[in-house]
């Protein structure tokens, strides 16, 4: 019996230790969470002081941003306005609507033709044989420039 009293009393001293070890290690623990929440709350005014100036600065350029884009679109109206004013009416000759066979059968002057791609415009093809859009305009009357497509052939001047 003096065996098992002994044992139980290593045992309980092994036990003790092992708290008295565990305590202080969560006590060392809870010093440096403690100290560690120290530090943030004490960074945490230059935090909210950096995060409010940033707000600022972005409420600062999106009124920029605004009044940038009004002066842009009062510029347009502007632009818009004075170019209507500078602009005289073209007369629009009458004829029957044609083909784009009956646009490329009348005889060229150069005998030049272009065939339309994507993107194509007349004022580009104008410009691209280094001619009037006047002059492209005349070398193929009945053509109406908002219905060209894709792989219609036109006469060039």
């Amino acid at each position: 019996m003096k065996n098992a009293v002994m044992g139980l009393t290593v045992a309980a001293l092994i036990l003790s230790l092992v708290g008295l070890f565990s305590g202080l290690t969560a006590k060392r623990t809870s010093r440096v969470l403690e100290a560690q929440i120290r530090a943030v709350e004490d960074q945490l005014p230059a935090v909210t002081e950096s995060a409010s100036s940033a707000q600022k600065d972005v409420q600062t350029l999106r009124g920029q941003v605004r009044d940038a884009f009004t002066g842009i679109q009062n510029e347009f109206a502007a632009l818009r306005t004075e170019l209507a004013a500078k602009s005289t009416p073209v007369p629009v000759k009458k004829t029957s609507p044609a083909t784009a066979d009956d646009q490329t059968k009348g005889a060229s002057a150069s005998g030049r033709t272009h065939e339309f791609r994507a993107g194509d415009t007349l004022g580009r093809v104008a410009g691209k044989y280094s001619v009037s859009l006047k002059a492209l305009q005349d070398a193929n009357p009945g053509i109406d420039a908002r219905k060209i497509r894709v792989g219609q052939k036109i006469n060039l001047p």
